[in-house]
């Protein structure tokens, strides 16, 4: 990929666009010493992004996607580059310069990101990570999934994430902050009636599943902690953990709408 990334560094500079960085992913297992996926999250951490990706695309010749969140994918023969279409939230903004003074404007996206172990950055040409807020590193460190702002105002930014942080928990074998935990336990009805209204059973399926894959018991053990175990749909492996450990009763007494989940229950069990 390096000849891609010395492409995107000549088209950004030529452009007068900030310089781009690898973020979130990447830089996160190279901390860790660990093997990272072949897709690439670059981020300007400013509204430029997306336009670098799609000019890398035309220069290259290759396809690309843009997403209904303004991010682009461009697709190459090395792997996938997701160039980020600067998300920026204006409660976790406002929370982090009513609690710091002020930040400077390429860490709106920052603080909009999900958790601080996804923070840090890389060049596009070297090695060397940069920690921009101070708390990626400690975090990892720590080995602790931790929200960049509080979790209501990253939640509500987007509910996928507290899957999310139970999958990264899973597969690295971290804890999840308490905060996070009291606030899917407290707020079990918000996440439901959420769940209902922006998530497909699909997404939550497959996470949970590579979730259960990489760690069951931290995985189901959260997500009692939680009291999300039944939020997630009765299906594939996570039916098959549930009866061996004996934990459908608690599924069902967790419903709201126990008549259905005792049909659902039913009707996957062949009973």
């Amino acid at each position: 990929m390096e000849e891609v990334y010395k492409k995107i560094l000549s088209i950004a500079s030529d452009t007068y666009i900030s310089e781009p960085k690898i973020v979130g992913g990447i830089p996160r297992d190279i901390y860790l010493g660990i093997d990272s996926g072949s897709d690439v999250d670059i981020t300007t951490n400013d509204a430029d992004c997306p336009r670098l990706g799609i000019s890398l695309a035309s220069s290259i010749r290759t396809r690309f996607k843009m997403f209904e969140d303004g991010h682009v994918s461009v697709y190459t023969e090395g792997g996938g580059l997701d160039f980020s279409g600067n998300f920026i939230s204006k409660e976790a903004v406002s929370f982090t310069e009513d609690r710091e003074g002020s930040i400077e404007a390429y860490l709106y996206e920052v603080y909009s990101r999900d958790f601080t172990i996804n923070t840090l950055h890389k060049k596009l040409l070297e090695q060397t990570l940069e920690d921009p807020t101070g708390l990626a590193e400690k975090d990892l460190e720590k080995k602790v999934i931790k929200t960049i702002v509080p979790p209501n105002i990253c939640f509500s930014d987007d509910i996928r994430r507290i899957f999310r942080a139970i999958n990264f928990s899973s597969r690295f074998k971290f804890a999840i902050d308490g905060e996070i935990v009291d606030y899917a336990r407290e707020n079990t009805q918000l996440l439901s009636s959420e769940m209902g209204r922006s998530l497909r059973d699909a997404f939550v399926t497959s996470i949970i599943s590579e979730s259960i894959r990489e760690d069951p018991d931290r995985t189901l053990g959260y997500l009692s902690d939680m009291n999300m175990l039944s939020l997630i749909p009765l299906v594939g492996r996570y039916k098959e953990e549930l009866i061996k450990r004996r934990l459908v009763a608690k599924y069902l007494d967790g419903s709201s709408d126990f008549g259905d989940k005792i049909r659902m229950f039913k009707q996957n069990t062949n009973i």
